[in-house]
């Protein structure tokens, strides 16, 4: 029994079909190609009835890039950071490109990382928040690949930064504090913390500075041994164990509030809101669970993806243009530790 030889559909063969030039084929599966709806309604059918399939690789050949985007990040165990690599993901492919994620956590991993980067001309690099290394960002810049970082800090001037306005949210944490009677307050911290955890330690100081001038607030600086729960529970037994006198503490992030809450109450049998106020960061699901009812300033992760394709697809048409800086908006989420 013969059979027919496969034979591969090309633009022209839909062109052909749709009675239209190859260009408008070309224009109308590109993402910045204007054709009118009537062409693209028609393009688009032939290439159904066809089985035409986009050559992706041709095209990345052409533009010397491809339509991928590399998305590095750590401790993807991390919930918010599981949410935020979910908004990035979704607003990638949404735009019409694939996602490359590498997951870094020491400085040993850049070489590889940087090896696929531009084996496979990505067209953008998105570096989370955290630890992967920041001489990635500057190697990816003298590669001349487009960079966004989320939710930390760079000195390199061409490129972009997207992160949460840690001081609204440190602020609004302090007011309402403050509001609900709380006058002994503390931050509890991360020992060799990331820029966000530094950040929101420092936007609380500011906001509690003419309370503290006047003598209406006391305040402690608290310092975890990390970022996790873990890390919270332990901090609850060394401070309380050593006799902590607050009533109001505003964590770096929920985890840490969530893991100080069982310890104090585990370890001390202290509860929130009876015996302290307590307020986290990033709003987690775990926050809502009954056995927290958690307050915190919730992230908008949705609007901190869109803005780093925003940033990206600037910066990829100008490189040389200035560093700008986008905070996004966090909300308080009343629950029950306040």
């Amino acid at each position: 029994m013969s059979h027919k030889p496969l034979t591969t559909i090309t633009a022209q063969d839909v062109a052909s079909k749709a009675g239209v030039s190859r260009a408008v084929v070309s224009r109308t599966f590109s993402k910045n190609g204007s054709v009118s709806h009537k062409s693209r309604t028609k393009v688009l059918a032939a290439a159904s009835e066809l089985g035409y399939q986009v050559n992706v690789l041709a095209q990345s050949l052409n533009r010397q890039r491809s339509n991928l985007i590399g998305l590095v990040t750590a401790r993807l165990s991390d919930p918010y950071r599981g949410a935020l690599l979910e908004s990035l993901v979704h607003q990638i492919q949404s735009e019409g490109y694939q996602v490359l994620v590498s997951e870094m956590t020491e400085k040993d991993d850049m070489e590889s990382t940087l090896t696929k980067f531009t084996q496979l001309r990505v067209s953008g690099v998105i570096v989370t928040s955290g630890y992967p290394p920041i001489e990635l960002v500057g190697e990816c810049v003298r590669l001349n690949i487009p960079v966004v970082v989320i939710n930390r800090e760079t000195d390199i001037s061409n490129v972009d930064v997207v992160m949460c306005d840690n001081h609204s949210g440190a602020a609004m944490a302090a007011r309402a504090m403050i509001d609900s009677g709380r006058t002994k307050l503390a931050y509890l911290g991360i020992e060799q913390g990331t820029f966000s955890a530094l950040d929101r330690g420092t936007g609380f100081v500011e906001s509690i500075a003419t309370a503290l001038a006047l003598g209406r607030v006391s305040y402690q600086h608290l310092q975890a041994k990390g970022s996790d729960y873990d890390a919270g529970k332990q901090a609850a037994l060394e401070y309380l164990g050593a006799g902590l006198n607050f009533d109001g503490l505003f964590c770096a992030n929920d985890l840490l509030a969530c893991g100080f809450i069982d310890g104090a109450k585990a370890l001390f049998n202290l509860h929130s809101p009876e015996h302290f106020s307590i307020i986290g960061f990033d709003d987690i699901p775990t926050a809502g669970f009954d056995a927290y009812q958690l307050t915190t300033l919730r992230q908008d992760t949705k609007a901190i993806a869109c803005a780093a394709l925003t940033r990206l697809h600037h910066r990829a048409k100008n490189q040389d243009i200035p560093q700008v800086i986008d905070k996004i908006g966090v909300e308080l989420i009343q629950r029950n530790t306040l």
